[in-house]
């Protein structure tokens, strides 16, 4: 996979080259309340989760019940809060990319590109690599900041998380990305979506 560092909403103008997968998505929520009992912000604390269900490729993982879930015209899917909410300035973004298009790589070698293709942003600074437990393995990831425009026009420094989950014939890519202090406020949402994904 080539990474996507122009994904979110319409502050970016398009996508980064990458394989797209051929087939039909087909979506199903379940919807399950859960009351997060980490959380740091008070905010947080109080969110309700649904459980989301992708059919085709069998993951399912928790997003805010408010929150919204769809699939972009590059049929990645695009999480964002509710519109008019300071959330809606978060972004996550999943991408679904075949192995077979990237040949001797892992999920290693496909987040230092990522890292590299972030490293171009304008005021971009790597903040942190490490690994998080995900889907039963440890996923690689790197934290970054960067300044570009919010959905309001206005330059911001932005907080960017990219995770990589290597699954199967696919690479999974997680980012969350938003502008400081709003990306710290609702980073308790990926931590959610990250300890919540599995595989049927």
């Amino acid at each position: 996979m080539t990474p996507n560092t122009k994904i979110i909403k319409k502050r970016f103008k398009g996508y980064l080259g990458r394989a797209f997968l051929p087939m039909a998505f087909i979506l199903l929520f379940l919807m399950a309340p859960f009351t997060g009992p980490f959380f740091a912000s008070a905010d947080a604390q109080e969110q309700t989760y649904k459980r989301f269900q992708e059919i085709n490729f069998g993951f399912a993982f928790e997003i805010p019940v408010s929150w919204n879930i769809k699939l972009t015209p590059k049929k990645d899917y695009l999480i964002e809060g509710p519109k008019g909410s300071d959330a809606f300035e978060i972004g996550i973004i999943i991408q679904i990319i075949k192995k077979s298009q990237n040949p001797k790589s892992s999920a290693e070698l496909q987040l230092n590109k990522a890292e590299k293709q972030v490293m171009t942003l304008p005021g971009a600074e790597l903040v942190k690599t490490d690994r998080v437990p995900m889907a039963n393995q440890k996923a690689p990831f790197f934290v970054a900041r960067y300044n570009t425009k919010t959905t309001q026009g206005n330059t911001a420094t932005f907080g960017h998380t990219q995770v990589v989950l290597d699954q199967g014939d696919y690479y999974y890519w997680i980012s969350f990305s938003g502008p400081l202090p709003i990306y710290d406020k609702y980073l308790p949402v990926l931590e959610r979506l990250l300890g919540s994904f599995s595989f049927r």
